[in-house]
């Protein structure tokens, strides 16, 4: 009767030898890791190829963009003579004395707000003649957007101040334009018939 109930015990709590590289979590219960003997692993040895030239494998797997540009000349162009200098100098030094060097625009004059003294007759008149059509939009799907010019302008609303856009953009293409790197921004018309051409010219 005493030995049923020992085994009734004991029935269980014994941790079986296991092969260490296939273990479940199921195993690991109650499992003591500072009573685990150290698993001997072969080392497997490996010759050296650090300083050995014969072992580099790259000419297995070449890559076409490596090729790109083989048997052409450099462009003469100052762009080209700035991106052959050396790699070692960071970018901000080699372009440091360079033309392509960004202008600084703090101490540039600003364009004032072109302003103008109108009477509240010149304002009358020229509300009077403002044709207020503003484009119907579906409700469903108003943004901000369709909100300008929603409204008629009145005389309180109406201002004389007149903003001018920005040239900063337009200027830091000044200086560097080549003739083999330039912002193509030509358009043609038509010699035909002026319905040939393009609708936004």
């Amino acid at each position: 009767m005493g030995t049923r109930s020992t085994r009734g015990v004991t029935r269980g709590k014994d941790i079986k030898d296991t092969n260490p590289f296939m273990v479940t979590s199921n195993q690991s219960y109650g499992l003591a890791l500072q009573a685990l003997s150290p698993v001997h692993v072969p080392k497997e040895e490996c010759r050296n190829i650090n300083g050995s030239m014969s072992s580099d494998p790259s000419f297995l797997m070449p890559r076409e963009s490596d090729r790109y540009g083989e048997g052409s000349s450099y462009s003469d162009s100052a762009l080209s003579e700035v991106f052959r200098q050396k790699e070692s100098d960071s970018m901000n030094k080699r372009r440091k004395h360079s033309i392509f060097a960004k202008p600084s625009y703090s101490n540039a004059p600003t364009a004032e707000p072109f302003t103008k003294k109108v009477s509240k007759e010149e304002v009358k008149e020229i509300l009077s003649n403002y044709n207020h059509n503003p484009k119907q939009q579906n409700p469903l799907y108003a943004t901000e957007a369709n909100t300008f010019g929603l409204r008629k302008p009145s005389e309180a609303s109406y201002t004389t101040a007149r903003y001018g856009l920005s040239q900063k953009f337009s200027q830091s293409f000044n200086r560097t334009m080549y003739r083999d790197e330039g912002l193509n921004a030509s358009m043609t018309k038509s010699k035909v018939h002026d319905q040939l051409t393009p609708q936004f010219i």
